[in-house]
Order: C-alpha cells, then structure tokens, then sequence
C-alpha cells in the first residue's frame, strides 16, 4: 500500500463533506495540513496567566482551550474565584498566540454567578485579552464570587 501526500492529491474526492481516499492509499494528517486553502486544527490546551487591572486575588482556570486554522485562532476559557480580594478592573488573560493586532472586539462571555451579566473580551494587546462587564464596570464588582465563561477568536501575527 502507498502512502498519498499532500503533495499528490490526483484521486481524491469530496463529497458532502467527506473526503475519499482512493483504493490503495491513506491519508496522513499532519501539522500543516490544508484542504482547499484552509489549515485543519484542533482543540489545544491553554495555561493562560490571569490578573486584574489592580489588586489580587486567587483565580482558578477551569478550562482553557485554544484551535488555530492557519492565521485564526478560536479560544475559549472557564475562569472563576471564591473570593474578590483586592482585585478590580480589567479582568487580564495571556493569548494562547500571539496577536496581529491590539484593542479590537474579540469575544465575549456570561457571568456564571450570581448576575448573570453579559462579558465583553477584547485585545488590550497583542500578548493580552482584556474583560470587564458590557456596562463597562469591573468583573469583580457584582459579587464575590464568580464563574466567567469567554470565547472567542482573533487573527494571530
């Protein structure tokens, strides 16, 4: 049997989303792969660092993930703390890559606690996502507790 690579895609076939292989031949997906131009991804963890504009407090990342398709990157992160602390302001979160460009929209989210408010997620900077509550006041200044849950996708560098 041989092996068909990217490079030789005489016989391949695409039919409602499924691509067929000739007989005789596999495909291998790799790192790089692109079909019709657009890079395949998959779901990747990500250990973002999390911080607030000013003050502190203990921050637990529930989840993290990230998928990038070429230069697009799709995230999305569960976020939450017991208690508030010191910390107000700008909720701050590290990129999973690095960022073509800095202060554009690039997500949004719900807080999971007890206010149920809608989160508004953009870049601050290239290396930083920024979140705060779409009325423009702090994450933290509903309660103190909090479950916030951010997706979302921007163009890396």
């Amino acid at each position: 049997m041989s092996t068909l690579s990217v490079g030789d895609l005489q016989g391949l076939a695409v039919n409602s989303n499924v691509v067929t292989v000739p007989t005789g031949h596999t495909l291998n997906a790799v790192d790089g792969l692109q079909i019709g131009g657009v890079g395949v991804g998959t779901w990747q963890p990500w250990s973002p660092t999390v911080t607030f504009s000013t003050g502190s407090t203990t921050t637990t990342v529930a989840s993290a993930n990230y998928c990038q398709i070429e230069n697009l990157v799709f995230w999305q992160a569960v976020i939450t703390w017991a208690a508030v602390g010191t910390a107000s302001g700008l909720l701050q979160i590290t990129t999973p890559v690095t960022a073509a460009t800095s202060t554009a929209h690039t997500g949004s989210g719900l807080d999971g606690g007890p206010s149920l408010d809608s989160v508004w997620v953009y870049l601050s900077s290239a290396t930083q996502l920024a979140a705060r509550f779409y009325d423009g006041s702090s994450i933290t200044s509903k309660g103190s507790y909090a479950i916030i849950r951010i997706s979302g996708s921007y163009e890396a560098a």
